[in-house]
């Protein structure tokens, strides 16, 4: 009987580690288990205001290169564009920046 004890005490102890710890886990699930709590919300939201962004190069004749962001923030470049020059954009996008970088051909 000790001999037979003397060689499995080890696979033995690990299956009742093994059987207790899945016993826990079981009981930690089961008593984190809450139903989901929805959110109620306000119905239909409004869109955000939109930005009217307008763009304004100014110079004395002449030609620009001219990069910008669009109103989905992609780059946007227009080569030898004849000065002064406008464009106007509107967006509902909260993120959006505007951004103009403009090179003249004159001083």
């Amino acid at each position: 009987m000790f001999g037979l004890l003397k060689k499995a005490w080890i696979p033995l102890t690990l299956v009742v580690v093994v059987a207790l710890g899945a016993y826990a886990i079981v009981r930690i699930r089961e008593s984190n288990h809450h139903a989901p709590k929805l959110a109620e919300g306000s119905g239909i939201t409004a869109n955000f205001n939109p930005k009217h962004i307008t763009y304004e190069v100014s110079g004395s004749g002449g030609t620009a290169n001219l990069n910008y962001l669009d109103e989905n923030g992609q780059p946007h470049l227009i080569e030898n564009t004849p000065l002064p020059w406008s464009f106007t954009i509107v967006t509902t996008l909260p993120s959006m920046s505007a951004n103009i970088m403009a090179q003249g051909d004159r001083d």
